[in-house]
């Protein structure tokens, strides 16, 4: 009777979190799964197609601190950090690929928002010289993984379990190590286009 509990316990995972899982390459994720069992999970619907990003940004608004790895980045995300950063005095370190360093370089709405966020000498980003294959953030206590489909978010897992938590500061140090500073008040440069 345990081992058919056990099942039914793993199909019920399962089923909750496909809807994510889907969308994410399984290399991608070196944790076990039953780790994720009282993760929040929001998937972006027809009738809610913005769900992902919503949620995501309300816990910006909160941010006292944050590590991100961005393949990708949205102009309302950003706005929402720069009044977290510029105007609460939160902090942030951003591990970015090449095409989101192409995006803040080239766009000028980014050019102006990284700016006043580099200048409060609390905001660094690091460029990879890759692309990155996850998006992962670090949120004060909290732990957000998206999926996306290309740039198109599809889900959200958002957890506060420690060792998801270990994993994914892990994961960004990892990638930080391995990136290049490119923006940061230390520095006192932004290197644009």
């Amino acid at each position: 009777m345990e081992s058919f509990e056990e099942f039914t316990s793993t199909a019920e995972q399962w089923i909750r979190l496909n809807p994510f899982l889907r969308w994410v390459d399984e290399d991608a994720l070196d944790f076990d799964y039953g780790l994720l069992d009282d993760a929040t999970v929001v998937i972006a619907e027809p009738g809610n197609p913005y769900a992902v990003i919503n949620h995501h940004v309300e816990r910006i608004r909160e941010l006292d601190e944050g590590h991100f790895l961005l393949p990708y980045t949205g102009l309302h995300a950003t706005e929402v950090a720069h009044e977290s950063i510029v105007d609460r005095e939160g902090a942030c370190e951003l591990v970015v690929a090449p095409s989101v360093m192409e995006t803040i370089q080239t766009n000028e709405e980014y050019t102006t928002l990284f700016e006043g966020m580099v200048a409060t000498g609390r905001f660094d980003v690091y460029q990879a010289s890759t692309e990155l294959p996850l998006s992962v953030g670090v949120l004060d206590d909290y732990v957000q993984i998206i999926a996306a489909d290309g740039e198109q978010p599809r889900a959200l897992i958002e957890t506060t379990q420690s060792e998801v938590y270990e994993w994914a500061t892990g994961v960004f140090e990892t990638y930080k190590r391995q990136a290049e500073l490119t923006m940061s008040s230390s520095t006192s440069e932004i290197t644009l286009s």
